[in-house]
């Protein structure tokens, strides 16, 4: 396991660092290069002066209790106090000279001295140094308490030094040469600055590692450096120009932030975190030593001292305790590492009791300190990163031996489940092929009763008669019910799409087959029914004309199944200005009388499945889901209104694109294609005036199938410039749009009135005018209307009725198919197998089987698989003969 790379290099760096400075250290304080000096202090005299006493020099001197200068009397701790020192100095030597006297420590305080001349009593000289005198104010440029000494040769002086403290815990008095106190300032200053180096390096690298334990070693480290440097008035010189008022504070507070980094370290380092008696004892004690260096400015310097070492004292007493709970057996490294930490403990213990006892403290900047303190952090930092790193590998360990018993597992219960799914796949299939074979009897137990029904209504409306409507409107049923069923089998398959076609579809001739049905829907319970247009309403829209009749349907359905003896009502209304052009904004509303529905299971009335409680009301629950799941596909948002008795109205609105017929590929004129009408023309003249040229044509081509003589115009102009002039035979019907260019289709009909009074004029148009029956259109009195997509069942019963006409087509001979003639030769590219398959289907009459069998077709032969389609589709059976028979051959 390799080491961490930042921690080795921070204790490597540390090291030498320490190596170093204390090599440098070592040299520096050799015997030989120790800058000399005089101590006097044994050799004066001191006495101390009362309290509120001020004495002069003078009085001083005269006083009675002067007494041979000790420890005892020279101390004053953490109390003011004011000292009379005298002292007596003689030149032996035969020369002048001038030395300098230190009053040590250099914040003892104010210091006066007075010189005395020879007979003893009087001053003639008077120096004043101390905390009050700033540095660029002394005759010496030095943070010690120096005083001129001149004395000629054999001469002796009186001195006498006041000397007033706040506090004194000790006082010396020192002779220097001049040339000596410089170059002691020199050794102490290089050996604070090498000191100041190595702290400032580590506590760099320490903070650098962003790891809030190695954070509280840079502050622990940190404060205990300047602790040192303020007891030689580094801080106080330099940043407060010696103001002695801010000495003891910095002093307090930076021990207290040192204590404060010790406790915090050791407490996260040592892992005593969890201790819950001992956490709380932590946590207090930390906040009260914030809290003391916080007031510091507020508090006497004396209270301040005794205060700090009371905190202290108990903090440091109490610590130890805290390491009887930790499991250390074992464990090496943390044994070296509380080893560490309780040295350091006794170090500070040591340095409260000097400081509370008064046992040699002096207050001086300790290199020893300094170095221990570096030496137990660079150890604790070693021994930390070796524990964290012998932690790792063996979680890595661990971590590893999970992984693989956990593979194991793994690999277990792969192959576990692995055999399960295979055995689920297996049940899967068989229930995928049970599906399939089940859909294919259900697809075709439905679609055989359709079979028949589509077949028999198609041959009902080609007989022509009083039913070819009524078989028309059975044919539109069976189909919509057809596409319904397939739209149920490819969800069972799961292979439908929620993807909307969109086509352009007159919007009135689907309304017009919506309320075919729903009368018929209404009627089952005596209810009557009746449909409602307001506005302008476009004649083409764009929408998916067989969702948006199967959301009307359904909410019709479910109208008719709740109303007795009542009235259901559709009503559709253009709602307002469209929010673009190009748009209409369609409001659809579907109102019954009916029961209503309680106010509790309106939210819950499009959730599938729910009914609500109705006896004698047949249905699964799923109408009203499937309307909201198309409309909000459409754009829109299904509301509902209903209250008990009072019936029920359920509206949505939809944003529709508005087409033309021109937007049509091929027009939507009839609703069901047919080959031709149930009708022979008996070579009558009919008049078609369309502006559309697709509808016009289909229509010429429709018509002279069924052996009428047909004309067509391009609008109602054309139709009157081409009657009116000469040559103009009086047709026997007109056919014509209403909305056209030039002349419209009410202009037209009061032209061809005037004309010939008594001519039948039908009017094509898709705007809804009546429903089922003649109408008029505009005011105007046509013998007939038809709403486009135009029933053939319609056209033809029209047709025959205003020419007296008779049904059937026997004895039409029909123009050869060329499309037919066409794909016949495509047959021969199908199989034997697939020939012989339509055969039968078409023999059998399998309407919705011959439409599936074609499905088949699409990829290999793409426009006979169509072509056949259509012929399915419309039940023109006849034509698949024709195209087996042009063959040449039975297949």
């Amino acid at each position: 396991m390799r080491p961490d790379p930042r921690a080795a290099f921070t204790a490597l760096l540390g090291s030498l660092a320490l190596l170093l400075v204390m090599g440098v250290s070592l040299f520096l304080n050799r015997g030989d290069l120790q800058a000399p000096y005089i101590d006097l202090t044994r050799s004066a005299q001191v006495f101390e002066e009362a309290p509120g006493q001020a004495l002069t020099p003078e009085q001083a001197w005269r006083q009675a209790d002067w007494r041979p200068a000790d420890a005892s009397s020279l101390a004053a701790p953490r109390r003011e106090s004011t000292l009379w020192l005298r002292l007596r100095l003689e030149n032996p030597d035969a020369s002048a000279w001038e030395r300098w006297l230190e009053v040590a420590p250099w914040r003892v305080g104010e210091v006066d001295l007075y010189r005395l001349d020879a007979a003893g009593g009087r001053v003639d000289g008077h120096w004043r140094i101390g905390l009050s005198v700033p540095l660029a104010e002394r005759s010496l440029h030095s943070r010690r308490n120096l005083l001129p000494v001149a004395l000629a040769p054999g001469e002796s002086r009186e001195l006498l030094l006041r000397v007033r403290s706040e506090s004194r815990p000790s006082l010396a008095l020192n002779l220097w040469d001049m040339g000596a106190v410089l170059a002691q300032d020199n050794v102490e200053q290089l050996t604070h600055a090498m000191l100041f180096g190595c702290v400032l390096t580590l506590t760099v690298l320490l903070l650098l590692r962003l790891d809030w334990s190695f954070a509280m070693l840079a502050v622990w480290l940190g404060a205990a450096y300047a602790l040192e440097a303020e007891k030689e008035g580094y801080l106080a010189f330099h940043l407060f120009s010696g103001q002695f008022i801010h000495g003891p504070g910095m002093r307090i507070a930076f021990w207290l932030v040192s204590l404060v980094g010790f406790l915090v370290a050791a407490r996260r380092l040592l892992g005593l975190a969890g201790q819950g008696a001992w956490r709380r004892l932590y946590l207090a004690g930390v906040f009260a030593c914030l809290a003391l260096a916080v007031a510091l400015p507020l508090l006497p310097n004396n209270l301040a001292r005794t205060l700090n070492l009371s905190l202290s004292f108990c903090l440091l007493a109490c610590w130890p305790l805290s390491l009887f709970p930790l499991r250390l057996r074992g464990d090496f490294c943390r044994q070296v590492l509380a080893g560490l930490f309780l040295l350091s403990w006794a170090e500070s213990s040591w340095f409260i009791l000097r400081h509370l006892l008064n046992l040699g403290y002096s207050g001086q900047f300790s290199v020893d300190v300094v170095m221990l303190r570096l030496s137990i952090i660079i150890g604790i930092i070693g021994l930390f990163t070796l524990q964290q790193q012998m932690r790792k590998q063996r979680l890595e360990t661990e971590s590893l031996q999970s992984e693989r018993r956990q593979k194991a597992q793994l690999e277990e219960a792969v192959s576990r489940r692995t055999a399960e799914l295979q055995a689920a796949l297996v049940k899967a299939k068989d229930a995928n092929q049970a599906k399939i074979d089940f859909l294919g009897r259900v697809s075709h137990d439905l679609r055989s009763p359709l079979t028949s029904i589509i077949g028999y209504a198609q041959l009902l409306q080609e007989e022509g008669g009083r039913g070819t409507r009524k078989a028309g409107v059975i044919l539109r049923s069976a189909g919509h019910m057809l596409t319904l069923i397939n739209d149920l089998i490819d969800h069972a398959r799961g292979v439908s799409s929620d993807r909307l076609d969109i086509q352009p579809v007159y919007i009135h001739g689907l309304l017009d087959a919506v309320a075919m049905d729903a009368h018929i829907l209404a009627q089952r319970n005596r209810n009557a029914f009746r449909l409602t247009l307001c506005g302008d309403i476009p004649t083409v829209l764009q929408l998916d004309a067989k969702r948006l009749r199967q959301v009307l349907t359904n909410l019709l359905d479910n109208a008719a199944k709740f109303t007795r003896d009542g009235r259901i009502a559709l009503q559709v209304q253009a709602a307002g200005q469209p929010p673009k052009a190009g748009l209409a904004q369609l409001r659809f509303c579907v109102s019954d009388t009916g029961c209503g529905i309680p106010e509790q299971d309106l939210p819950k009335l499009f959730t599938p499945f729910f009914r609500c409680d109705a006896t004698g009301v047949e249905g699964a629950g799923l109408g009203l889901a499937i309307v909201e799941h198309w409309v909000q596909l459409m754009g829109g948002r299904v509301t509902v209104q209903s209250a008990p008795g009072e019936g029920t109205r359920v509206s949505f609105e939809l944003t529709l694109a508005v087409g033309t017929e021109q937007d049509m590929a091929q027009p939507q004129l009839f609703d069901l294609p047919m080959k031709s009408l149930p009708v022979r023309g008996e070579g009558q003249l009919v008049w078609v005036v369309e502006d559309n040229a697709d509808i016009r044509d289909m229509l010429v081509d429709l018509l002279e199938a069924s052996r009428f003589r047909v004309e067509a115009a391009v609008d109602g102009q054309d139709c009157l410039e081409r009657l009116m002039g000469p040559g103009g035979q009086r047709p026997d019907l007109v056919l014509t749009d209403y909305l056209m260019p030039r002349c419209n289709g009410g202009e037209l009909l009061l032209a061809l009135r005037e004309r010939w009074p008594g001519l039948p004029v039908v009017l094509m148009s898709a705007t809804q005018q009546t429903m089922h029956s003649l109408g008029q259109a505009g005011g105007l009195p046509f013998d007939a209307s038809l709403v486009k997509p135009i029933s053939l069942a319609d056209l033809g019963v029209t047709l025959a009725q205003l020419l007296r006409l008779r049904g059937g087509l026997a004895g039409v001979t029909e123009k050869p198919d060329r499309r037919q003639q066409a794909l016949a030769g495509q047959l021969e590219s199908l199989s034997r197998g697939q020939r012989q398959q339509l055969q039968a289907l078409v023999e059998a009459g399998a309407i919705t089987d011959l439409i599936e069998w074609s499905r088949t077709l699409a990829d290999a032969s793409g426009e006979l698989a169509v072509y056949l389609r259509e012929l399915a589709e419309t039940g023109d059976l006849d034509s698949m003969e024709e195209m087996m028979g042009l063959l040449g051959s039975n297949p």
